[in-house]
């Protein structure tokens, strides 16, 4: 990244249980409370199928991808260049 600005990378598998919908909550929570990180932090999350990186089968994984779908998108919304 530039200088003076932080990536946060992950890569979780797509299942409810690896918690990758609260690490978005997270994130979030870090651009509301501290606005003044906006525009100099972001977060890189890739999802990957469970199990060998097969993708995840089944209505988990399709709830888990909207979830963090959604969150992903209200993150955008409050801090378009994070």
């Amino acid at each position: 990244p530039p200088p003076g600005r932080v990536l946060i990378g992950g890569i979780d598998e797509c299942d409810a249980l690896r918690g990758v919908t609260l690490k978005l909550l997270a994130y979030e929570q870090l651009l509301e409370t501290y606005p003044e990180w906006r525009g100099r932090v972001s977060l890189l999350q890739l999802l990957v199928g469970t199990r060998n990186f097969l993708p995840a089968p089944g209505e988990e994984a399709a709830k888990v991808r909207a979830e963090a779908a959604a969150i992903a998108e209200r993150v955008n919304t409050l801090a378009p260049r994070s």
